[in-house]
């Protein structure tokens, strides 16, 4: 679980805050987007904000991961929706809002729910309370 919150949240919100802010004009082009629009910085640092989590979920255990978890996937479910209503809407079929991406930001989250589920039912013996310290 942890490579994956790390892998999946942590390395891959960095690498889209490097890109939305090193390779700006590219992405936004890759996406269907206007270059140089104001917005596309306000996403890095979601980027940033989501794969600090990530990152943070590697020493950090327990419920920070339910938070990270709910957190990425609200973002990257929100995203998808975003992408087919441009999709539908516009007409938008640019690479990064038609193509991989999308399913990403739905399988994404799908996955690290899935496997929260499975670590905390894993955690915890059937039928028994569960106890926290302190």
């Amino acid at each position: 679980m942890v490579l994956a919150v790390v892998i999946n949240v942590g390395l891959g919100a960095m690498w889209g805050f490097i890109g939305h802010t090193l390779f700006a004009a590219q992405i936004a082009e890759s996406i269907g987007w206007p270059a140089g629009n104001p917005f596309q910085t306000e996403v890095a640092v979601a980027n940033l904000a989501v794969g600090t989590l990530g990152i943070l979920c590697y020493w950090i255990r327990g419920d920070f991961w339910t938070a990270t978890v709910i957190a990425t996937s609200i973002w990257l479910l929100g995203a998808a929706t975003i992408h087919a209503v441009e999709i539908i809407a516009a007409g938008n079929y640019n690479p990064d809002n038609a193509r991989l991406i999308f399913y990403l930001d739905i399988l994404s989250p799908l996955l690290l729910i899935a496997l929260l589920i499975y670590a905390r039912l894993s955690r915890q013996p059937t039928g028994q309370a569960r106890v926290r310290a302190g």
